[in-house]
């Protein structure tokens, strides 16, 4: 099993019985709805060993269809590269991997190995980052750039393969990750109205550290704004 679908697993793990405690300790038919949901979504994780070839598999027929465009070692490389960084993160990502698949069937490994890390840096960035609304675009980039892998293979390049799988698989972990929270915490924050112990799991689980993701901060801030709107017409 991959270390991002451990990852992956024991987190979601956490969040099943973290929310299955609360479920025995409740007794309305909400409560007990969302325990159902959290045990089917562990059950569903079990098998997760590789999350990359479940998306391949989802998406068997999906291609790249991004160009490399201008690759390294070529006349206006750095000023391709310097714009690339306000496009869309899962766009370039997917660009830099085309960049690095020319350039190895071109001979050229060393500017190839360029071409990945900025690959793997963008895909950093979707970790850091990652947004359930594009986990469906991630998915199908992902399931066309391990699709494309196979023909690599076995060229001398498997170093710079692995290294492509390795981001790939850290990235759906991630998007699969913030899918969950999602989920979740709309979930929580609805029963918390009329709940103190989903109130308190809301606040432990779903509140984000220094170290979560923009995304994560602002879907929390966007929630708790609604929550407390809620409350004032209550009142």
């Amino acid at each position: 099993m991959r270390k991002s679908g451990l990852i992956l697993i024991s987190l979601m793990f956490l969040l099943t019985i973290s929310f299955s405690t609360y479920a025995q300790e409740t007794e309305t038919t909400a409560s007990e709805d969302l325990a159902g949901e959290e045990l089917s979504l562990e059950e569903e994780t079990e098998d997760s060993s590789d999350i990359l070839d479940q998306a391949s598999e989802e998406y068997s027929d999906e291609t790249l269809e991004i160009d490399a465009g201008t690759t390294p070692g070529q006349f206006g490389y750095f000023i391709d590269d310097f714009f690339d960084q306000f496009g869309n993160d899962a766009d370039v990502m997917a660009e830099k991997f085309a960049e690095m698949k020319q350039l190895l069937a071109e001979g050229k490994k060393e500017e190839a190995k360029i071409a990945l890390e900025k690959f793997r840096e963008y895909a950093k960035e979707l970790q850091e980052n990652a947004n359930p609304e594009d986990r469906d675009k991630i998915r199908k980039y992902m399931a066309a750039i391990n699709h494309e892998l196979a023909s690599l293979r076995g060229q001398g390049n498997d170093d710079l393969i692995n290294e492509v799988e390795d981001g790939a698989r850290d990235t759906l972990s991630a998007i699969e990750l913030s899918k969950v929270i999602q989920n979740a915490c709309k979930q929580l924050i609805e029963l918390s109205a009329s709940d103190v112990q989903a109130e308190l799991q809301f606040n432990n689980l779903c509140k984000p550290s220094d170290d979560s993701s923009k995304w994560h901060k602002g879907f929390y801030e966007d929630l708790t704004q609604e929550q407390q709107k809620e409350v004032k017409l209550l009142f």
